[in-house]
């Protein structure tokens, strides 16, 4: 039977070029694995291509795959053709690995609440900062939460009467 997989992808980079890092989620039927990495000094754009090659490379030739990644650049330079001036070593490992695999690509707007592509922004950006890679077996740094400090420590927040506001509130959810 052919796997059926989603990848989640994004790169993120403090200055441009300067330290990046790159992020993936891979969803399939049964597991859902989580990777990162980063390079100390690179671009946002090779960041980008790299989160797609990473997460490609764990899956098996002959799986039907659906990248989804904010980067107008890597969607539309493997659907549209856009052309490719940088990063070619990147360019060529994207093409071969997509070769073995059944592979369409979805552009999803960053930073438009999509939980998914959100942790894959998470961990990029956490790997820009780190300069580490891994897996899953690693810990990522919770998200800053209204709550606590910068170190983790409960403070107090102002819960004093507010104005009403109309307020909604939409869960989802990913078993991993």
């Amino acid at each position: 039977m052919t796997a059926i997989v989603k990848i989640y992808t994004d790169g993120a980079c403090r200055g441009n070029p300067g330290p990046g890092g790159w992020g993936a989620l891979l969803i399939a039927s049964k597991q859902c694995k989580r990777l990162y990495g980063g390079e100390h000094e690179t671009t946002n754009n090779r960041m980008e291509i790299l989160a797609a090659i990473k997460g490609l490379e764990i899956t098996e030739e002959g799986s039907v795959v659906t990248v989804y990644s904010d980067s107008q650049y890597v969607v539309n330079t493997m659907v549209k053709g856009w052309k490719r001036k940088a990063n070619l070593d990147l360019w060529a490992r994207l093409d071969k690995i997509s070769e073995s695999r059944n592979v369409s690509w979805e552009w999803v707007k960053g930073h438009s609440g999509d939980p998914l592509n959100e942790e894959a922004d998470h961990w990029a950006a956490w790997s820009a900062g780190s300069g580490d890679s891994g897996d899953t077996d690693k810990i990522l740094p919770a998200k800053r939460f209204s709550h606590t400090d910068a170190q983790g420590k409960v403070k107090m927040v102002d819960v004093s009467d507010k104005d009403e506001t109309y307020r909604k509130a939409v869960a989802e959810g990913v078993i991993c």
